[in-house]
């Protein structure tokens, strides 16, 4: 239960970043991507 409620407040609050942090911040954190991997990606 409280797993399944981590992911729900985890999904709120990424939601309420602007779309470009949220995806820079998913990259980042849960696909471990390096910051000049995301750069290059993200142009």
């Amino acid at each position: 239960m409280e797993q399944q409620d981590f992911w729900i407040i985890f999904d709120a609050c990424l939601n309420h970043l602007p779309a470009k942090y949220a995806q820079v911040f998913m990259l980042r954190e849960m696909i471990e991507l390096s910051s000049d991997e995301i750069c290059e990606k993200l142009e």
